[in-house]
């Protein structure tokens, strides 16, 4: 073994010359060096973008979502198809995100990613497509009651009430101790609260005030919208909103930052707002339709997911227990009917 080793290095050196076998050896070095560069910045998340031939940082995207077996676009390429969906290497910019699977609206989200950072898509739940079931119709239904806002209602564990002074105006009371100076003449309610804030509404004046419990006497933030969703409903980290609305405006209130964004401006008036429980998703039901939101996508443009009969205009709303049924009453001249529709499954 030793000798036919040797015979090969002396015919090595016979046929190659030095300068050749020099050559050799600085070309295979400077290769290893080209090859240990690009494979450290390949592990350091670095891709060539073609075209432009430009080497860049790139992100990372994690998409969560119901239900878990869906199809995952980015920019209109399929790269996954179950959650939870990791997407790496991303190259920096302006994105899109969809989500589709059969027998449910598709979601599609604009993104940008960042170098060096992972990107969240979070929370998203589809809404199944499904035509609405008549469940009865009459015209000797009694027209759905108005709902009367409660001049007393306990918040974070305090009954706080609406209460009168004696120079005609308003005062805010948790039992018999007051929390707010005479607020004047107008008419307010309770709204609802958390852990930090109460929130009241002055009804005339649509607004919607948020006082802290440590200095219950100065407004903290006030917002557009007389009526206020507690973020109660929803258990998902990602998501602790208020939703506030006006007859035309939907907002979203973030009460850590006191930051308000509009979610929607509409044409037509709300009836209610009615959040499904432990999603990101809330439903605006308007006279004539009921449109989904996603509350972890203030871009998301908003899904229409039931209609009123034609001629017919709805007037009220809920959702079950679970969250994955409406019923809604709609008015066709003097005849009420109630529909049911299967919004989610989880």
């Amino acid at each position: 073994m030793c000798t036919r080793v040797h015979y090969w290095y002396l015919f090595f050196n016979s046929v190659i010359s030095r300068t050749a076998r020099r050559a050799f050896f600085w070309t295979m070095l400077v290769l290893y060096v080209i090859t240990a560069a690009l494979l450290l910045l390949f592990g350091n998340g670095y891709r060539v973008q073609i075209p432009g031939f430009k080497i860049l940082r790139t992100g990372n995207l994690l998409i969560t979502f119901v239900p878990t077996r869906s199809n995952v676009l980015l920019d209109g390429s399929l790269v996954d198809t179950s959650a939870p969906s990791r997407v790496r290497a991303v190259f920096p910019g302006n994105h899109t995100v969809a989500i589709m699977a059969p027998g449910f609206f598709p979601y599609s989200q604009p993104i940008t990613v960042q170098p060096m950072r992972t990107t969240f898509v979070s929370d998203v739940y589809l809404l199944e497509k499904h035509d609405a079931v008549l469940v009865s119709s009459s015209t000797s239904f009694t027209a759905p009651a108005e709902l009367i806002a409660p001049t007393s209602t306990v918040v974070n564990g305090s009954l706080l009430s609406v209460s009168s002074t004696p120079a005609g105006g308003t005062i805010i009371t948790n039992g018999t101790n007051p929390l707010t100076r005479d607020l004047g003449i107008g008419s307010w309610r309770i709204a609802g609260g958390d852990g930090r804030y109460f929130a009241i509404t002055r009804l005339d004046a649509s607004q919607t005030q948020f006082r802290l419990w440590s200095s219950p006497d100065s407004i903290a933030f006030s917002v557009p919208g007389t009526h206020l969703l507690d973020h109660s409903w929803n258990n998902i980290n990602a998501i602790s909103v208020h939703l506030v609305f006006t007859p035309f405006e939907l907002w979203e209130v973030n009460p850590n930052s006191g930051a308000a964004t509009l979610l929607s401006r509409l044409s037509k008036p709300i009836i209610t707002v009615l959040p499904v429980p432990q999603t990101a998703v809330a439903l605006a039901v308007l006279p004539d339709e009921i449109i989904a939101y996603q509350l972890a996508d203030t871009l998301n443009v908003p899904i229409s997911i039931a209609h009123a009969p034609e001629g017919a205009e709805i007037v009220s709303a809920s959702l079950n227990t679970a969250g994955g049924v409406i019923t809604y009453t709609t008015k066709k001249g003097a005849e009420y009917s109630t529909w049911t529709q299967v919004i989610l499954t989880r």
